[in-house]
């Protein structure tokens, strides 16, 4: 959306008993490599435990008022060549 990530919060649903803790720190370190990459800090999370793996981050971000593109502006591609 036109925006400069900054901080992210780890969201895990996760069945530890089911998965093991060796395949969770592998999901939490692949998602800190693309926090690294991209060059934002995840700075805490929240987990679940569910028999279904579920992995996101929340993430927030800074970005100039003029580019901001907005869910809420959308238009058809009719109403954009009118």
């Amino acid at each position: 959306m036109c925006a400069r990530p900054v901080t992210a919060l780890n969201l895990v649903a996760f069945s530890l008993e089911q998965h093991g803790t060796d395949t969770l720190r592998e999901i939490l370190r692949g998602g800190a490599a693309v926090a690294a990459e991209a060059g934002f800090a995840i700075v805490g999370g929240h987990s679940i435990d569910d028999p279904e793996p579920k992995y996101g981050m929340a993430v927030t971000g800074v970005a100039h008022p003029e580019r901001v593109v907005r869910n809420s502006s959308a238009r058809g591609s009719e109403a954009s060549s009118a």
